[in-house]
């Protein structure tokens, strides 16, 4: 998703970061390091950026050891780490290191069967924006699985043409936060 909103939106850099986080966590630690780099030249306030320069330091820590770490062993738990409160453990996945060459397609075709039918919003941009504040809430009450529902809905209006003026920043957030 992190890729899908940079298609739309190139300066998300909410989404720059999320995808750093998964390369690394993926072992692709030259490309987590070019799109850390990308979010500190964006935010170089030191109150805005200190996580985005701690992954740095990680990154750059994992790049001097050069201690090879293959895709399954980096993207899966470690049964005895600890988790610090308020986190889940997720496994990251990304789909291509070649995403960049390819053009951007819709995550849902235009003739696709509605998704989540029992969610209901209006044909609108509000409803676009509804979907993403409901979205906002469900996460930030630990519902996750309702979260990705109503993102996915929102994007769905989106990509099957329902709703024509939605802008790009607005497309581009709705794949960034259902990444999380």
């Amino acid at each position: 998703d992190c890729s899908e909103a940079l298609k739309v939106n190139p300066k998300n850099t909410k989404a720059t970061y999320r995808r750093a986080m998964a390369r690394y966590e993926l072992g692709k630690h030259e490309n987590a390091l070019e799109d850390v780099e990308k979010v500190l030249k964006e935010l170089p306030d030191p109150d805005s950026n200190k996580e985005a320069v701690e992954l740095k330091e990680k990154i750059s820590a994992q790049l001097k050891k050069k201690a090879p770490s293959p895709k399954a062993a980096a993207s899966q738990p470690k049964p005895n780490e600890a988790v610090p409160p308020g986190f889940r453990r997720m496994q990251i996945v990304e789909a291509s290191d070649d995403e960049d060459d390819e053009p951007a397609k819709p995550t849902t075709s235009p003739k696709a069967a509605e998704p989540f039918p029992e969610i209901k919003l209006e044909h609108s941009k509000a409803g676009v924006e509804k979907a993403k504040t409901e979205a906002n809430t469900f996460f930030s009450q630990g519902k996750v699985d309702d979260a990705v529902k109503w993102f996915s809905k929102g994007l769905w209006l989106v990509e099957s043409k329902k709703v024509k003026d939605v802008p790009a920043d607005l497309h581009s957030i709705l794949h960034s936060n259902r990444a999380f």
